[in-house]
């Protein structure tokens, strides 16, 4: 009985002693820090036991991400209308035509186009100097004058160079301003040019016309388009009345709606006479 018993005490004594020394290990066995460092900061923590001393460290990172306008602005960018458009002197086809927008007509809109054809011997500059001195604002009206091609003159072939600027003319004016209705006009050459133009009207790019002191060019040519878009058009006649009437007797007997005005004296148009041909085309087709 006493050997089992010598047994027994001396296991209980080896086990407390296992335990002891599992117990010591553990808390010390090289050291080592627990101190957890804070995020973008570094924490250092130290241990003692019987097998010396131990540091350790910790460190931490914090991150974040956001969202925002793509170009760096502090608000969302939002779209806004364009102006229509700036007042003043303008050029198109590369600077070869000179037009003219005047305030009044550099936004809102839509406005009226007139494309002013000028006489023999003209030019665009020449031309657009009939609106340049305030007609145009008068009027409420963009205007450019569009020169004659092919020598000076206008050629009446139908795809001719100068019915190819007149609607690439259009074609950029609409680009720069809010165009409402497209009109052609013109005086002495410009306004056989003007007849031929409106009954052609090439690609529908015209809604009426105007010619002052013009004789009615070309009207054999002109037959076969005859019954296509009909176009309202403003005759007028100082020294040539013959041709103004032909023009008229011409374009109502094919179904156009026309007016004819007999001014009477010299080979000339003025202002009071081109604003009482837009007004009158206005009234027909809007502003």
């Amino acid at each position: 009985m006493q050997c089992g018993k010598g047994i027994i005490v001396k296991s209980m004594a080896y086990i407390l002693l296992i335990v002891c020394f599992a117990l010591c290990y553990q808390g010390c066995s090289g050291g080592g820090g627990n101190k957890i460092g804070t995020p973008g900061g570094t924490g250092t923590g130290t241990g003692t036991g019987p097998n010396g001393t131990g540091t350790g460290t910790g460190s931490g990172t914090g991150s974040g991400t956001g969202t925002g306008p793509s170009d760096g602005q502090t608000t969302p960018w939002t779209a806004s209308n364009g102006s229509g458009g700036s007042a003043g002197n303008f050029s198109v086809n590369g600077g070869a035509d000179k037009g003219v927008c005047p305030s009044a007509c550099a936004s809102g809109g839509p406005h009226m186009l007139i494309i002013w054809l000028h006489g023999s011997g003209g030019s665009s500059s020449q031309g657009i100097s009939r609106f340049t001195s305030g007609l145009a604002d008068q009027l409420g009206v963009i205007a450019l004058c569009v020169g004659a091609r092919d020598g000076g003159m206008y050629n009446h072939t139908p795809g001719s160079s100068s019915e190819q600027a007149v609607l690439s003319a259009i074609d950029e004016c609409r680009s720069k301003y809010n165009v409402g209705p497209v009109t052609a006009a013109g005086f002495s050459m410009g306004a056989a040019y003007a007849y031929g133009i409106c009954v052609r009207n090439p690609q529908a790019k015209l809604n009426g016309g105007a010619a002052y002191d013009g004789e009615f060019a070309n009207a054999q040519l002109l037959e076969p388009y005859a019954n296509d878009d009909h176009v309202p058009v403003f005759c007028t006649s100082a020294s040539y009345p013959s041709g103004a009437q032909q023009a008229y007797d011409w374009l109502t007997g094919y179904g156009y709606l026309a007016e004819h005005r007999a001014y009477g004296g010299s080979h000339n148009v003025n202002s009071s006479q081109i604003a009482e041909g837009v007004n009158w085309l206005k009234g027909v087709i809007g502003p």
